[in-house]
């Protein structure tokens, strides 16, 4: 069952909801058993624009042909058609397939989204949680676009989305930056940016500790660092705490470039600061299923245990809290089932500046209800961290008596293309063909890096094409190439980044669906050029119009294609899946070519049929438009 099934509306509005129910409703009246229908769309246009194999289903449960169910089947639909459909044909061994009146489904076309927006349920998605200890990689860049498109496409079901980044500010990456800046110091050289250099001094201070000669002092000063940072006091807890400001401020001003943003920023000290752990701590051995060991294998530990999982330890012998207890009591906060909260303020950096951006802080106020107490929530997170995710969200739910609260949508590793390493400096003499990041050994690619030589291609393209780069948004077809690249695959699939393919403006790519927008406009802008290219395709054709002229199979295409966005915004969100939403943007924009490529539009003689095609051009533009906003994808007017 979908994680969001019960908070997401039913998908009632769309043709494929309604051929659906067509088909139950037949199924019913012919007194067959009810099963689930499946809708599909058939792989080729000859078999129609939605299918289904419910007749071959259904003879599990009776002892009938599955064609003679399905001929059953199509002349009880038959007899009532709606207006949107022409016909429905049986075929093969019980198959329906069911084909659309395009004149008449021109309105599903256009009347976007047909979607119920849910204003009750609040949805968390957290996103990024990033060590703010270093510059950002390539492979943060893939966490937050995924976590950013999904909260796009989430507001279009939910009016109440929040977007939180959680902030590691106590953990050993802080700690070994913090000891770094205090070993080699903080005189950064002239034209180095901050984050980038504590991304060179975190990788010196992890090959000095790999030197039996050095490894003792420095394991000692990160120790005496964690204290301080535990304790939150002393000069290295000061330190720290700048090393967390000034590389949040990069990261939140990096990120923003790629149209990424935030509600609130979760520091993990004030997890402990203002005793989220120690009410979670009650509600925790309240519940039973925390148990204090005073001999045995965790003699001294508290333990989580339950049926569901093996034990695990929450508080060590010592007394210090494992990452998984602070990650339970902030979950707990999250889905408002701690009587504490945070205070908050507006985040103040320097870089980036945000006023609707807030931060947890013990100087800040109180806003009650405000943030957290979610219906659900999302953490975009590695999939190499679902172990730790299972526990929290299992110990969660039992302790609060709910199922379905937390959903972890894991993604995999990002590793670049060898020719994509290579123009990015990374040695490839071993020959392999990709190549993953190691932080600690300095072997990486920053994702600024990759923004300036994704751009530089891009520069080097538009400058063959013949065309003038100052008249062209650079920045823009950048973003597209970056956050597309980043979701055109399946979540958890593992990923190689590769800048020309990336960059490509034909072909399944950012740039590509910018360069069909871009088309479309030119025709509008070319029709006349006081018109707004934005407005409704009913002010190039009436509804009148479309039934009085035979639509080509592209028209037909195009048509079908744009009245499935409802659907396929559906999908995305139920399977909370971005990489199907991105699929659909790529087949809209590849059917919308092929109308351009071989139909005449501006040069048409039939003045109906013209009309026509300038209003499908709008409607796609209105189509696309949506698209891209929802992909994080900035819209462009030349290309």
């Amino acid at each position: 069952m979908p994680f969001l099934s019960n908070t997401i509306a039913p998908e009632t509005a769309t043709l494929r909801a309604k051929i659906k129910s067509l088909v139950e409703g037949a199924s019913k009246k012919l007194g067959y058993p009810a099963i689930e229908v499946e809708i599909t769309y058939p792989k080729y246009e000859n078999f129609g624009d939605y299918s289904t194999n419910y007749a071959l289903s259904i003879v599990k449960h009776i002892k009938q042909n599955p064609r003679e169910v399905a001929k059953n089947l199509a002349e009880v639909i038959s007899q009532d058609l709606p207006e949107f459909i022409d016909r429905v044909e049986v075929a093969g061994p019980g198959f329906l397939n069911f084909y659309l009146n395009y004149k008449n489904a021109i309105e599903y076309g256009y009347s976007f989204p047909k979607i119920a927006l849910n204003t009750k349920d609040k949805i968390v998605v957290e996103h990024t949680s990033v060590n703010p200890n270093k510059a950002l990689h390539v492979g943060h860049i893939r966490n937050a676009v995924l976590g950013d498109t999904i909260a796009r496409l989430l507001h279009v079901f939910f009016k109440k989305i929040e977007v939180q980044n959680y902030i590691d500010d106590t953990g050993l990456q802080v700690a070994d930056t913090t000891a770094a800046l205090h070993r080699y110091g903080e005189n950064i050289p002239r034209g180095v940016l901050f984050d980038d250099y504590c991304w060179d001094i975190y990788a010196r201070f992890h090959r000095e500790l790999k030197d039996p000669e050095k490894s003792q002092e420095l394991s000692k000063l990160r120790e005496k660092i964690l204290h301080q940072i535990e304790a939150h006091s002393g000069e290295f807890f000061k330190l720290s705490q700048k090393v967390v400001k000034q590389i949040l401020d990069h990261h939140l001003a990096e990120l923003s470039s790629l149209n990424i943003a935030y509600d609130l920023l979760v520091y993990e000290k004030d997890i402990i600061a203002f005793k989220l752990w120690e009410s979670a701590f009650e509600i925790l051995k309240a519940s039973g299923k925390l148990r204090y060991h005073s001999d045995g294998k965790y003699r001294g530990c508290w333990v989580f245990e339950s049926k569901a999982m093996p034990p695990k330890i929450l508080v060590r012998s010592n007394g210090t809290k494992v990452y998984t207890a602070k990650d339970i009591a902030y979950h707990l906060w999250k889905i408002g089932a701690l009587d504490v909260d945070f205070l908050y303020k507006p985040w103040d950096g320097t870089l980036y500046q945000n006023p609707q951006l807030y931060q947890t802080s013990k100087d800040g106020k109180a806003y009650p209800d405000r943030f957290g107490r979610a219906s659900k929530v999302i953490n975009v997170i590695d999939y190499r961290q679902s172990y730790p995710q299972q526990v929290v969200r299992e110990a969660v739910e039992e302790i609060v008596g709910k199922k379905d609260l937390i959903y972890h949508l894991a993604y995999g590793v990002v590793s670049l293309s060898k020719d994509t390493a290579a123009m990015l400096g990374v040695d490839v003499s071993d020959g392999k063909n990709s190549y993953a990041m190691s932080g600690r050994k300095g072997i990486g690619v920053k994702s600024k890096d990759l923004y300036k030589k994704v751009k530089q291609t891009i520069v080097e393209k538009v400058k063959q094409s013949g065309a003038d780069v100052s008249q062209i948004d650079v920045d823009a077809i950048t973003v597209a190439a970056i956050r597309y690249e980043m979701v055109k695959y399946t979540a958890q699939r593992d990923m190689v980044f590769d800048i020309n393919q990336a960059t490509q403006f034909v072909g399944k790519s950012g740039p590509y669906l910018q360069y069909s927008y871009v088309r479309g406009l030119n025709i509008l802008r070319k029709f006349t050029s006081t018109q707004n290219p934005s407005i409704s395709w009913k002010d190039y054709a009436s509804g009148s119009d479309f039934l009085q002229v035979d639509f080509s199979a592209l028209e037909k295409a195009l048509v079908a294609t744009m009245a499935r966005h409802s659907e396929a915004l559906y999908d995305a969100v139920s399977e909370l899946e971005p990489v199907i939403y991105a699929e659909y943007a790529f087949y809209l924009a590849s059917v919308f070519n092929s109308f351009y490529e071989k139909h005449r539009i501006l040069s048409e003689k039939d003045e109906k049929v013209r009309r026509i095609r300038l209003g499908l051009v709008a409607m796609f533009l209105e189509h696309m438009g949506r698209v891209l906003d929802l992909l994080g994808i900035p819209r462009v007017e030349r290309m």
